[in-house]
């Protein structure tokens, strides 16, 4: 085909937009729309194949805001508040792997088993409270002593964390709390093919300004911002509707209970630990006073 006949082929809208300002209105709004589009295309494909944006359950009578003893799998209904086995779950939505090592090591120094000796690397490894979280004993185990290095303390926190988020994330993603990863391909697949609108334009004019001899060098630069604009607006969470629902419930419902907890008001492990899911370790006086570095540091972080 020869560039005339090429030219002619695509002389009609968008396409034949005399460059300059009207151009690049209409091209911006061209992007603007479709990239709105495709967001909404990629959330109703996600929601349709995952089945994960179906409301949170609600606990009808416990409506207070009361805490029952952990089951299988995550008990994350609105209107009960997690127990501290059922905190990693919060943890991993908030934060993963991290956060789960947030509240680990809150909960472990919070039951008290954990002591510090003053002025030394060491740690001393008390006997167990009476009735510990079920992560509390997975560390228990791995230490194998009555004394410890927080280098040790710190690898073996790491180790439960990755441990407890494999189990979050496969029992969050069942409970439709996390988005599938078929799911997320579907979703990711067709706002890709929305959002290609304005970049398939956009290489129309490019083509047609080489035919024409005319300067492209400002479409190519549009061409290659629309490209990144559509990236990162193309990224989405891996926590489902429902899930989002569930933190801004939870947090909307403890923010008295996470204020008493950093100001040293409440001691309790359960409210600490879930004060560490939803914000992370940074300000919990329990491991301010006795571990500063684990305040400051999230272990065995991976997002």
């Amino acid at each position: 085909m020869t560039d005339a006949a090429f030219v002619k082929s695509i002389d009609f809208f968008p396409f034949n937009i005399p460059s300059g300002p009207e151009f690049l209105g209409v091209y911006t709004l061209i992007v603007a729309l479709s990239l709105l589009l495709a967001k909404v295309v990629q959330r109703g494909v996600i929601g349709a194949m995952d089945g994960s944006e179906a409301p949170v359950p609600r606990d009808r009578g416990h409506l207070g805001g009361f805490r029952r003893p952990a089951q299988a799998g995550p008990r994350l209904l609105i209107g009960e508040l997690p127990s501290p086995d059922d905190v990693h779950y919060v943890a991993f939505l908030r934060g993963g792997e991290g956060a789960v090592g947030d509240t680990i090591a809150t909960l472990a120094l919070g039951e008290g088993w954990l002591a510090p000796v003053p002025e030394s690397e060491f740690i001393d490894v008390l006997p167990l409270p009476p009735e510990p979280c079920a992560s509390s004993r997975k560390l228990f185990a791995l230490l194998r002593g009555a004394r410890t290095t927080r280098t040790a303390l710190r690898a073996a926190i790491e180790e439960v964390a990755r441990e407890e988020a494999r189990r979050a994330e496969a029992a969050l993603r069942e409970g439709g709390f996390l988005v599938t990863g078929g799911a997320m391909a579907a979703g990711n697949a067709a706002f890709a093919t929305v959002a290609a609108v304005p970049l398939v334009i956009a290489a129309h004019r490019l083509l047609r300004g080489v035919a024409l001899g005319a300067p492209i060098g400002l479409l190519a630069v549009m061409m290659v911002a629309t490209a990144i604009i559509a990236l990162i607006a193309g990224m989405t969470s891996r926590v489902s509707l429902r899930g989002r629902e569930y933190l801004a419930w939870l947090a909307g419902s403890t923010t008295a209970l996470r204020e008493d907890v950093r100001a040293g008001r409440s001691a309790s492990p359960a409210d600490a630990s879930l004060a560490a899911a939803l914000d992370g370790a940074e300000g919990i006086p329990a491991l301010d006073r006795v571990w500063p570095a684990v305040a400051r540091t999230d272990p065995g972080h991976s997002g």
